[in-house]
C-alpha cells in the first residue's frame, strides 16, 4: 500500500523554472499579473478544419489486437503485410500514431468514447468478470444511432464487450473469443450484408485478436521455426506464454535470445495470416459493394513487447514497442496522404464522426486529425485495478513517464528512438514545463481512486 500524499501546487521555484522551459518543450508560457502564476501548455487546436476532404453514409473500423506499428511493411520494409501496405498507400496515414494505453479494454474505451476512461470515470479491471464503463457512457453507437444508423460490433477478444455500456445486449456486440481471423471474416461479411440490406447507414466495428498471444498461425505461415535452437517454453501456450511475460520462468541470456527468435517468427507469422484474411475481406467488400460510399478505420489498440526493456508482451510499460500503434483513415475519393502530425487514439472518433457528418460533445484530448497543433502533448497511461499507475507524456521528441511508485524517466525519441537512455534530471526546466501538463491527468487518476495515492508527483 502507497503512502497517502496529496498533490499540491507547484513551488514558486517550480514556477520560474516553468518560465525557462517555455521554449525547450515548445509550450508557451506568460507571467499572470501578478507574475505568480506561469501556465506552461501547448497552444489550444486552431479554428480550422480536419486532414480528410469528403464524406461518407458508413463506417467500417478494421481494430487489430495487439499490432506493433514497426512490424508492418510501411515502416519495417519486410513484405510481411502485403495487403496493409497497399490500404495504407491508399489512406490518410497517420505516422506519428499513439495509443492512450498498453493493453486492450482502456484502449477500446478511447477509441469507441473519443475520451480516456479517466474522462469516462472508470478504472479498467482485467477481469473479464469485473464491471465495464458506466451504464450512462456514451459511445460511438450512442451519437450514431441518435443519427439513423445501424451499428454493430463484432470481436474475437473478451475484453472488447466491457468498453460498450449493456454488454451483455447479443444485439450490440457479437463475441467470437479468440476466434481466429478467417472466422471472423466469415461472420462479418454475414453481418455486413444483413446491415446494407436495411437499408440505413451502418456502422461495425470489427476488431481481430490476431496476433495477440499465444502466437500459433496456421503451420503454413511457420516456416523456418524448426531451423531455430529449442527453448524451454512453448509460445502456442497461453498459459506458459503468460509465466514467461509474470517471471515466473527464469531464462540465461542465451535462452532469452532464442525466445525472441522464436517470437518474432511466430509473431511474423501471425500478422502474414491476419494480413491475407483481411485481404480476403476486403475483396469480398468490393464485390458486394460495400465500400462505395464507407469511410474505413483501420487502427490497433497497442503493440506488444519483446524484452526490449525487460518485459514481454504488453500491458506492462509506456514505451512505444506497447502505444506506438497503427492509424489511417480510408475514404473513397480521397487522395492518399502521410501525416506526421502527433495523433492519438481518441482522434479516430472526432475524425471518423466529421465524416459522417454526426455531431458529439467532443472529448479533451480528441481532435480531428489535421486540426491539432503541432506542438500538442499527448497522454497515455497504465491503468489498472491490480497494478501500479503509470503514465506517459510525449510531447515533441520527449517521452515523460512516470509510474505511482516514484520512478520517473525522461527520453528523446529524436537522439534515442529506442527510448533507452534515462535522461531525467529533476533541475531541468524541460521537465518543468513536462510535469506542468502532466500533473492535472495524475490527479484526475487520483480523484477516482480511493485507497493508493502517487508517493510523489513533480520534479
Amino acid at each position: 500500500m502507497h503512502e497517502h500524499i496529496l498533490l499540491g501546487p507547484l513551488t514558486r521555484t517550480g514556477r520560474l523554472l516553468l518560465v525557462a522551459a517555455a521554449s525547450l518543450c515548445g509550450c508557451t508560457a506568460s507571467p499572470g499579473d501578478s507574475g505568480a502564476e506561469v501556465p506552461c501548455t501547448p497552444p489550444a487546436a486552431p479554428a480550422t478544419e480536419g486532414l480528410l476532404d469528403g464524406t461518407a453514409r458508413n463506417a467500417l473500423v478494421l481494430s487489430i489486437d495487439t499490432l506493433r506499428r514497426d512490424h508492418v511493411g510501411r515502416y519495417s520494409g519486410e513484405p510481411t503485410t502485403p495487403f496493409l501496405d497497399m490500404l495504407l498507400s491508399e489512406s490518410t496515414v497517420l505516422d506519428d500514431h499513439r495509443s492512450c494505453s498498453d493493453w486492450t479494454l482502456p484502449s477500446m474505451v478511447c477509441l469507441l468514447t473519443g475520451r480516456s476512461p479517466i474522462e469516462v470515470g472508470f478504472i479498467p479491471s482485467p477481469d473479464p468478470r469485473a464491471p465495464g464503463v458506466p451504464v450512462d457512457t456514451e459511445t460511438v453507437e450512442t451519437w450514431l444511432q441518435d443519427a439513423g444508423f445501424a451499428t454493430a460490433y463484432l470481436t474475437a477478444n473478451l475484453l472488447v464487450p466491457h468498453a460498450v455500456p449493456d454488454l451483455g445486449d447479443p444485439s450490440k456486440m457479437a463475441m467470437k473469443i479468440e476466434a481466429p481471423a478467417e472466422t471472423l471474416v466469415d461472420f462479418a461479411l454475414d453481418g455486413l450484408d444483413g446491415m446494407a440490406a436495411s437499408g440505413e447507414p451502418w456502422f461495425f466495428l470489427l476488431h481481430f485478436n490476431d496476433p495477440h498471444s499465444p502466437w500459433e498461425p496456421p503451420e503454413e505461415y511457420l516456416e523456418g521455426l524448426d531451423e531455430l535452437p529449442p527453448i524451454p517454453v512453448d509460445l502456442g501456450n497461453n498459459q506458459e506464454v503468460m509465466a514467461l511475460a509474470q517471471g515466473e520462468i527464469e531464462l540465461t541470456d542465451e535462452e532469452r535470445e532464442a525466445v525472441i527468435l522464436h517470437t518474432e517468427l511466430r509473431y511474423k507469422g501471425e500478422i502474414r495470416y491476419l494480413d491475407d484474411q483481411l485481404a480476403r475481406l476486403w475483396a469480398e467488400l468490393e464485390v458486394r459493394n460495400l465500400l462505395l460510399d464507407t469511410v474505413v478505420v483501420l487502427t490497433s489498440d497497442h503493440g506488444e513487447q519483446f524484452f526490449e526493456h525487460g518485459e514481454f508482451t504488453h500491458g506492462r510499460s509506456l514505451h512505444q514497442e506497447e502505444v506506438g500503434a497503427l492509424g489511417a483513415v480510408w475514404l473513397p475519393g480521397s487522395d492518399p496522404e502521410s501525416w506526421s502530425g502527433p495523433t492519438l487514439t481518441q482522434d479516430l472518433t472526432a475524425t471518423l464522426l466529421e465524416v459522417l457528418e454526426v455531431p458529439w460533445p467532443g472529448g479533451a484530448e480528441a481532435n480531428v486529425v489535421g486540426a491539432a497543433p503541432e506542438l500538442r502533448s499527448r497522454h497515455g497511461f497504465h491503468l489498472r485495478m491490480d497494478g501500479v499507475m503509470e503514465h506517459v507524456l510525449a510531447s515533441g521528441a520527449a517521452r515523460l513517464m512516470y509510474a505511482w511508485d516514484g520512478e520517473r524517466e525522461l527520453f528523446d525519441v529524436e537522439v534515442d528512438p529506442g527510448e533507452t537512455e534515462d535522461r531525467y534530471d529533476a533541475s531541468d526546466p524541460e521537465v518543468a514545463c513536462l510535469w506542468e501538463q502532466l500533473l492535472p491527468h495524475v490527479e484526475d487518476v487520483q480523484a477516482l481512486v480511493d485507497d493508493v495515492s502517487p508517493e510523489s508527483a513533480g520534479p
